[in-house]
């Protein structure tokens, strides 16, 4: 008998619906585990979208990218909505990182998505909901507002065996907790690394301590979640050797920004009282009194302008991680 998370079993009799070909025109999901939704996604597309003409009518918006890149605004998103599909049943739009919306704006999106036409299924995926949830039911919204919780370590180990169930593995115990202490209770990250293994391996393989050694990223991860760690710990001296490191081994500073990033934000909502101190995990409990919100809200900021060169073609990227690592170790607020 499989066993569900207690984010599956809410999410069971929705895909069920699905299945049964009873479909919403909205799901609001709020999760920590970035993955949560995967099944009612993969789902959905399977039943709306025509294969080989995905790209035509189905499309993923970062929420954060809404007003700061060129040609994504909430009014064409909320038009995007109403184009009729081109191959497909319906169109498929998902938002992810609702929360990285300012609350007027979101307010104006979800005033839309109360009144979807039939012609367009959004799924909307945020980390956060407890400061969301009373937006969501003044908007309309909050009937398809669905909360999943974090899988704990039983929830995670079964995530692990069903994700390589589907990609035709068969994992040992061993290798299974070798992959979560590798991961930590990222999702994301182990669906990845299995990934990984499946492209390594053959179909069918029998996957062993051994394996998940030779082909997982453990080394790069650990130290990427340890330099993270020791930046909100505000230890500039050790956080910049590992940030060598990262260069040396090939680490994309992209990834690195958004680790960052994804931590910072972390200890923000719980200092502005969204979450609970018990959820850290990216930082230790000792971040919530070495960063102010002011200082929190620069380093995000100074994050972004990064981020913002580095796509842009910026030759020396770890140079300036360099300078926003050391600023991190600067005392007071300035940063």
């Amino acid at each position: 008998m499989k066993t569900l998370t207690a984010g599956q079993n809410r999410l069971t009799p929705i895909i069920d619906s699905v299945r049964a070909e009873n479909l919403r025109s909205l799901y609001i999901i709020a999760s920590p585990d970035p993955s949560a939704a995967d099944d009612l996604i993969a789902l959905l597309k399977e039943k709306l979208l025509v294969p080989g003409l995905e790209a035509f009518d189905c499309e993923t918006v970062n929420a954060g990218d809404i007003g700061k890149t060129e040609g994504v605004s909430v009014e064409i998103l909320i038009q995007r909505t109403k184009q009729p599909p081109i191959a497909s049943r319906r169109r498929l739009i998902i938002i992810r990182h609702l929360e990285k919306l300012d609350r007027d704006t979101l307010a104006t999106l979800c005033t839309a998505l109360a009144n979807l036409p039939d012609s367009c299924v959004v799924v909307a995926l945020t980390d956060y909901e407890r400061a969301l949830n009373a937006l969501f039911q003044k908007s309309g919204v909050g009937k398809y507002f669905i909360t999943l919780p974090h899988p704990n370590d039983e929830g995670l180990r079964a995530q692990v065996r069903r994700s390589a169930e589907k990609a035709d593995l068969h994992l040992t115990p061993e290798a299974i907790e070798m992959l979560i202490e590798i991961a930590g209770d990222d999702s994301a990250i182990l669906k990845s690394e299995i990934e990984k293994l499946a492209t390594a391996l053959e179909p069918n393989s029998k996957v062993s301590l051994d394996s998940v050694r030779k082909y997982a990223s453990s080394t790069r991860v650990f130290e990427l979640r340890d330099y993270v760690w020791l930046c909100l710990d505000r230890n500039t001296k050790k956080a910049l050797a590992l940030l060598h490191k990262l260069e040396q081994a090939g680490e994309e500073p992209i990834k690195i920004i958004a680790w960052l990033t994804n931590a910072l934000l972390d200890v923000l909502a719980v200092k502005s009282g969204i979450r609970s101190e018990d959820s850290l995990w990216r930082s230790s409990k000792q971040a919530l009194r070495r960063w102010s919100e002011d200082r929190l809200e620069k380093a995000l900021h100074k994050l972004y302008k990064i981020n913002v060169l580095i796509l842009r073609g910026y030759p020396e990227p770890f140079a300036l991680l360099d300078i926003w690592t050391i600023a991190t170790g600067v005392k007071g607020d300035e940063l």
